[in-house]
């Protein structure tokens, strides 16, 4: 019986040591056989650049070969930036690929979860072990209550910049959940910003939870 087709596809670092990319292609190839299928090519992306000319061209040779599977080590080989990422995915679902990770998943169908730290002074350019703590509660927070954590948004200045890009994403990419490790991350001492941050998730329709008070928090109070 002829086993269908299907593509690899992963992003490659300019520095990475070759044996680490056979190594990956290796597991491809692998993961197809076990799965059913034929993997007719490998497509490597060099570029980071948003043009991506590897997946533009996998595309094509998807279209052209009429397979519609896509294998590849992690959803972060697309982008590691959550509205990127789902972009992407939404531009290969829309020519009828299906995108498939070696853990054996396709796109993720649990409702997408962002978490958002503020480190304050004098932590904000300390180590990172008080951020891995905070991402490894929300990761725990995520597996437990059947949410999909797609992207932890760290704040080390007072620019705010961290949180525009929350924002950025909950606006385009429909999220409506974030996980805090406690309401005063948004705003400790000024309460007319917290109250801002709170309209403007309010106005994105979005539930606030935190690491303090486990359950919901409605997003029209303040800390729950």
């Amino acid at each position: 019986m002829v086993k269908p087709l299907m593509y690899g596809y992963l992003r490659v670092d300019l520095d990475a040591l070759d044996g680490d990319i056979r190594q990956m292609e290796l597991a491809l190839k692998f993961w197809a056989e076990q799965e059913g299928y034929c993997l007719a090519g490998l497509f490597h992306e060099y570029d980071t650049a948003l043009n991506r000319p590897a997946l533009t061209a996998l595309i094509e040779e998807t279209c052209r070969s009429n397979a519609r599977r896509v294998i590849t080590p992690s959803l972060a080989h697309l982008s590691t930036h959550p509205v990127v990422q789902h972009h992407l995915l939404d531009v290969l679902e829309d020519t009828g690929v299906q995108v498939h990770t070696l853990q054996g998943g396709t796109r993720p169908m649990k409702p997408p979860l962002y978490g958002y730290i503020r480190l304050l002074p004098p932590h904000a350019n300390t180590s990172n072990a008080i951020v891995d703590q905070a991402e490894r509660r929300m990761q725990q927070f995520a597996d437990s209550h059947g949410y999909e954590l797609i992207a932890v948004f760290i704040e080390r200045s007072t620019s705010r910049a961290a949180f525009d890009h929350l924002m950025h994403g909950l606006l385009v990419e429909d999220v409506h959940h974030i996980i805090v490790p406690a309401h005063e991350a948004l705003s400790a001492h000024h309460s007319h910003l917290f109250d801002d941050l709170i309209e403007e998730l309010h106005a994105a329709d979005v539930l606030i939870f935190d690491f303090e008070a486990i359950d919901t928090c409605d997003r029209r109070m303040r800390p729950c």
